[in-house]
């Protein structure tokens, strides 16, 4: 499957999401042994936030083995992550990969009020990074994002096996379930 046939089947799936109160993802018995049997085969990686509001299968009405997926605080790309991204995309192949903030994020409202620390501290030094000087909670989301895909887009080309995989940048919208791309 190539990067653009995937992002049209998760852009289909998020559109039937957010239109419909039916998930429809396959989540059988039978898609459950084949990929027991034969392994998952992602069509696409997703790096979003832990939120509990973020349910990355059905936001894009995916099933079990279609969509791998990473969460962390903010999105923030920490070398941990970026070295589990790159080992994924090595090892499945899959063409895509979306980097996907979301709105109401609260550990994007935490960084601004400076309200982290331990572990999220140098998550929220990454945010500052991509935040700079905004304050304005749904500009500092497309920031972080924009920033973390051109990260990711740079990190992915020093990579020969990496350098053709697309890299897009979405922003997930909670009040209304719609994935606006980037």
């Amino acid at each position: 499957m190539t990067a653009e046939e995937s992002l049209n089947i998760l852009k289909e799936g998020n559109r039937k999401f957010y239109t419909s109160s039916v998930p429809t993802g396959d989540i059988s018995p039978d898609r459950r042994h084949f990929t027991a049997d034969r392994g998952q085969q992602p069509n696409a990686i997703l790096i979003t936030c832990c939120d509990a509001r973020i349910l990355p299968e059905a936001i894009f009405s995916t099933g079990i083995g279609d969509l791998l997926s990473f969460r962390i605080p903010g999105n923030v790309l920490t070398p941990y992550l970026l070295s589990s991204v790159k080992f994924a995309a090595r090892q499945f192949g899959a063409p895509l990969v979306i980097l996907m903030g979301h709105t109401h994020c609260d550990t994007l409202k935490a960084a601004l009020t400076g309200h982290m620390e331990g572990f999220l501290a140098s998550v929220n030094e990454e945010l500052k990074k991509a935040a700079g000087p905004e304050k304005d909670l749904e500009k500092v989301c497309r920031l972080n994002v924009r920033r973390d895909v051109q990260l990711l887009r740079e990190i992915f080309r020093q990579t020969p096996e990496l350098a053709k995989t697309k890299i897009v940048g979405a922003i997930y919208n909670i009040d209304t379930g719609e994935v606006r791309w980037i």
